[in-house]
């Protein structure tokens, strides 16, 4: 690396006797390790860190960048910058593991029942048989970092506004509350950042009112403004949502829906939610492990087409998510998505012909051809027992609170008693 005169102090200059290795006013230098801060420096650490894990048999998953599989033992971990989250079944390989990382590394290790990993507490209860994920403190912190630590509480994260039936002309909603100034704009962006990560990792009830309001930073009102503060009342009533995972056979679901032209410009909103079950057996929901509240990137010309483009995008997640699995050792079945809409499911299992709508089959037709190769498995429910529902719209605060439960624990359940707001 060649490093001008100008940017060394001249004290520096005179402690290491620089004046000797000065050509053209430059000094250079001969890197052996990665520099804090340098752009390459995270792709130099990685690839010395694979090379020196393949050395003992431990080695990438070919579907799932920063997830390590050792070739032999029940044995993987997934790395993140540089924590390390492992998953054995014998002491004895971890401390086998751990040792080849203090060949490279100095390290510290936790093995308590109660952890932190990127950024989410993981509390492992043995005498329930349950994991619990937290992040105890982080509403408190962030309400304060936006000053409404002691906001009044609300019930829902968004205002439901009733829509209005039977009118022969349905007019899309208008804001004409005034623009904000740059820096309000600025605190709308921030707030989206802080809670979107929050509402991903432990509260998904709060994750499409999050989606809503990032959908407008960049041109915000009056009226976001005022939804931002009332995502805050409720995050303030609700501080310390967890999601609980229990024991099951490891096989991927999903359920599947669509809003047709709910959003601004004439869009559609899809919902989906994925955990881990069994197929076979009505055993309630698990923890979920992934949320999906978007809006549909396309204007849809019907609200079949709304429900196949929602089964597109869950259908892809859930192909990711299921060679995840199979990277860990869990093999998958063709993964089940259920939808309500009885002509979308239709058009995925061929069992129904489209005569209109070619937009169908030049965007979302992949679907289709991910149930014809056995990897997913697209099957109809009534719209009473389709869990995605409660991502592609706002709801009433009464079935916001009764349907919360279903998704999140609570470390206060009486938080959610009131109805009144």
């Amino acid at each position: 690396m060649r490093i001008s005169l100008k940017h060394i102090p001249l004290d520096v200059q005179q402690r290491y006797n620089m004046a000797e290795y000065v050509h053209n006013d430059h000094v250079y230098v001969e890197i052996n390790k990665s520099i804090y801060g340098l752009p390459q420096s995270g792709r130099l650490s990685q690839d010395r860190l694979i090379k020196h894990l393949e050395k003992y048999d431990y080695i990438q998953c070919p579907n799932t960048p920063a997830l390590f599989r050792h070739r032999t033992k029940n044995f993987a971990f997934t790395l993140v910058v540089d924590d390390f989250g492992i998953k054995y079944t014998d002491e004895a390989d971890l401390d086998e593991f751990l040792n080849v990382l203090r060949k490279q590394y100095e390290i510290t290790e936790d093995r308590s029942d109660v952890q932190k990993y990127v950024g989410i507490t993981i509390s492992h209860d043995r005498v329930k048989n349950t994991i619990t994920l937290s992040m105890p403190g982080y509403v408190t912190k962030a309400l304060k970092r936006f000053g409404l630590l002691n906001a009044k509480g609300a019930n829902s994260p968004s205002v439901y506004i009733t829509p209005e039936y039977g009118k022969l002309v349905q007019y899309e909603e208008i804001d004409d509350t005034s623009p904000v100034k740059p820096e309000a704009k600025t605190c709308i962006q921030e707030i989206v950042g802080v809670f979107l990560f929050y509402a991903r990792a432990v509260d998904p009830t709060m994750l499409t009112a999050v989606n809503k309001l990032a959908s407008k930073q960049a041109n915000p009102t009056e009226s976001v403004v005022a939804a931002s503060e009332r995502l805050m009342q409720y995050a303030s009533r609700f501080p310390d949502a967890t999601i609980q995972l229990r024991p099951s056979n490891m096989q991927l679901m999903c359920h599947s829906d669509a809003s047709y032209l709910s959003e601004q410009n004439s869009r559609s909103r899809a919902g989906g939610i994925l955990f881990l079950g069994d197929p076979e057996l009505t055993q309630g929901l698990n923890g979920s492990i992934d949320c999906i509240s978007v809006i549909i990137s396309t204007v849809v010309a019907s609200a079949a087409e709304a429900e196949y483009a929602a089964l597109f995008i869950v259908g892809r997640e859930a192909i990711s998510a299921s060679a995840t699995l199979i990277d860990l050792g869990y093999q998958q079945a063709a993964t089940l998505i259920i939808c309500d809409n009885q002509c979308a499911v239709g058009i995925a299992n061929r069992t129904v012909k489209q005569k209109q709508s070619k937009a169908i089959a030049m965007r979302y037709h992949w679907l289709r051809d991910r149930v014809d190769m056995d990897e997913l498995r697209v099957e109809w429910r009534p719209g009473s027992e389709n869990l995605a529902d409660y991502f592609t719209k706002t709801h009433p605060v009464h079935h916001h609170l009764s349907q919360r439960k279903t998704f999140v624990h609570d470390a206060n359940p009486f938080a959610c008693l009131s109805t009144n707001s």
